[in-house]
This record gives C-alpha cells, sequence and structure tokens, in this order.
C-alpha cells in the first residue's frame, strides 16, 4: 500500500522548536494513516470472504443482488470503523500534542 505524506521541503534555518513539532506531527501522521490502510486492507479481505461464502442462486441476476447487498454492509462497516478510529484518535492526537508542548515549555521555562 503506497500511502502518500506531507513533507517540509525547506527545514533549512526552521527553530529546533519548529522541527520538533514538525517530527512529532510528521510521525503520528505516517503512523495514524498505516493504520487507515490496515482497516481498509482487513475489511477488503473480510468483504471477499463473505462474498465468498454466500450461497449459490439459480441465476446470475440473484447472485449479483447479493454481492451487492453484501459490497453496501462491507462498505458501510468499512466507513464505520474509519470513523471511529478518527474519532479515538482525535482525541489522542490532541493529548500527544498538548503533552508535546507542554514537555518543550517547561524544558524553556526550567519549571518541573
Amino acid at each position: 500500500t503506497q500511502i502518500i505524506l506531507p513533507r517540509w521541503s525547506s527545514r533549512k534555518g526552521a527553530s529546533k522548536e519548529l522541527s520538533l513539532i514538525w517530527d512529532a506531527l510528521s510521525s503520528d501522521i505516517k503512523r495514524h494513516e498505516e493504520h487507515h490502510a490496515e482497516i481498509a486492507r482487513n475489511q477488503a479481505r473480510a468483504m471477499e470472504r463473505a462474498i465468498r461464502a454466500l450461497p449459490p442462486q439459480r441465476s446470475c441476476e440473484a447472485m449479483q443482488e447479493l454481492v451487492s447487498n453484501e459490497s453496501a454492509r462491507g462498505i458501510d462497516e468499512h466507513d464505520q470503523l474509519q470513523a471511529q478510529f478518527d474519532r479515538v484518535e482525535a482525541v489522542n492526537f490532541q493529548r500527544r500534542m498538548l503533552r508535546l508542548l507542554k514537555n518543550r515549555i517547561n524544558g524553556r521555562t526550567g519549571a518541573k
């Protein structure tokens, strides 16, 4: 699976703080998108198994209807799983970024 991620093309001259934030954000984006791809692969395999398990039908039209219904169900489930992952990630992302920024600010001021 190829995932295209953002890149910082002109990092030269950036502050250490900005570089630290970018590195943390970039790493988190990569992990996040790789998990979306994993969800999609798993759901595709589940859909294939479900379609292969369909019982024989008397006509192509009847089989096509079963396949279409199973495909629609699988796509709906996929979309729900992706949305659920994004909801959980949004909460965790905010916590991770706030913790990173807090640690960085505390490091500057010498606070513990």
